[in-house]
């Protein structure tokens, strides 16, 4: 529980493929140990997917790095993909901190 902070469309993937696009869409929700699933349901699925990214703790900038990584190296498996994060305001501003503090000139 708590308070979350929501990105819309941090990344979207659409191909020139796509029909009826806005008919039916597989909504999903993870965490970033769980992404390497998406695969899966992208080769079962051919239409829209949406999927909410929970990112959580204080490694939420190194998560988030990831999952942008991760979904841009398997790109081609997706006609189309919008991804939302969902980030709880702790780790959000945890990773603020520690970003903060990592670049500070002492």
């Amino acid at each position: 529980s708590g308070n979350y902070l929501f990105v819309s469309n941090f990344l979207e993937y659409r191909t020139n493929l796509t029909k009826n696009a806005d008919l039916l869409a597989l909504n999903l929700h993870t965490n970033i140990e769980h992404l390497h699933l998406l695969s899966k349901h992208a080769n079962v699925w051919d239409g829209p997917i949406s999927l909410s990214l929970y990112v959580k703790g204080g490694r939420g900038s190194d998560d988030i790095d990831y999952a942008s990584i991760w979904l841009r190296c398997n790109r081609k498996l997706f006609r189309m993909l919008n991804v939302h994060l969902v980030i709880s305001m702790k780790a959000y501003q945890a990773s603020i901190t520690n970003h903060h503090n990592a670049h500070s000139v002492k």
